[in-house]
C-alpha cells in the first residue's frame, strides 16, 4: 500500500501468504478509510471506486471447485462479483 493520496489500495491475494491476508487487509482498510475521511473533512469531494478482478477470479475458482466436488451448477460470474463487492463493504463497515 502506498502512502500518498490517489494511490491507496487494498491488498490483493497475491501480495502475501494466505494465512495473513485477513489481518493485513483489515489494516489496509482502516488506513484507507481514514485517508478518505481526512479528505472529506478537508472539504474534498471523494469518489470511491474499486477494481476487484483478481478477487473475483479467486472467488470464481473457489466456487467452481466447490461446484465440481459437489456436482452442483457453477456459480454465475455476476454472483462472484457481488460477493467480492460485499466483502469490500463488509470490511469497510467493521469497527
Amino acid at each position: 500500500m502506498e502512502n500518498n493520496y490517489g494511490k491507496r489500495k487494498l491488498l490483493s491475494p497475491w501480495e502475501m501468504p494466505w494465512e495473513i491476508i485477513l489481518p493485513e487487509q483489515m489494516v489496509a482498510v482502516k488506513t484507507t478509510t481514514k485517508a478518505i475521511v481526512d479528505l472529506v473533512e478537508d472539504g474534498n469531494e471523494v469518489v470511491v471506486v474499486h477494481g476487484n478482478g483478481p478477487q473475483v477470479g479467486v472467488i470464481n475458482n473457489a466456487m467452481g471447485e466447490f461446484a465440481s466436488e459437489h456436482k452442483e451448477d457453477p456459480t454465475p460470474l455476476s454472483v462472484c462479483v457481488a460477493m467480492s463487492q460485499a466483502y469490500i463493504g463488509y470490511d469497510i463497515r467493521m469497527p
